[in-house]
């Protein structure tokens, strides 16, 4: 597939995105995700992007990615990646290292920055088995560098 070559956050949505229909289990994920947001706000304020949408070229040609939410610290250095779930899935932990992380490094270089992933969940379940270490921890960003922090977050 070759490597992100560039990246840009993007003013609005790609224009040909179509409204989706959701079933119940996503709208309740909907609905989660958007709580959780509106904590995130509260927490982190103006270092906060909620949904922020994101085009990057790779592989000769232009695609588009939505994390959940970015935390941008510039005072530490540090990005964070945010995915919401209602359920502790090893989907969070791919979505993140593995469509994220990649273009986010090519916007936000290394040493100047370092990037943490944090999956903010309603059910967790130690018994799922994610790709990658993970970490449980209270909040985003408060778990080591080289690991996935799970928050669980019930309201």
């Amino acid at each position: 597939m070759g490597s992100v070559e560039r990246a840009f956050f993007c003013q609005s949505e790609p224009c040909w995105l179509r409204k989706r229909r959701y079933n119940a289990i996503q709208r309740a994920g909907k609905r989660y995700e958007a709580k959780v947001l509106q904590k995130l706000v509260g927490l982190y304020g103006d270092w906060l992007l909620p949904s922020p949408w994101i085009t990057f070229y790779q592989g000769g040609r232009w695609q588009w990615i939505q994390p959940d939410a970015l935390i941008v610290r510039p005072d530490l250095g540090l990005i964070g990646v945010v995915e919401v779930k209602l359920s502790h899935v090893a989907k969070a932990w791919k979505q993140m290292w593995e469509q994220y992380v990649p273009v986010l490094k090519v916007m936000f270089p290394s040493p100047l920055w370092s990037i943490r992933c944090t999956e903010i969940c309603k059910v967790f379940n130690p018994m799922v088995r994610m790709p990658g270490p993970q970490q449980v921890c209270m909040r985003p960003l408060e778990h080591d560098w080289n690991v996935t922090g799970v928050c669980c977050w019930v309201r």
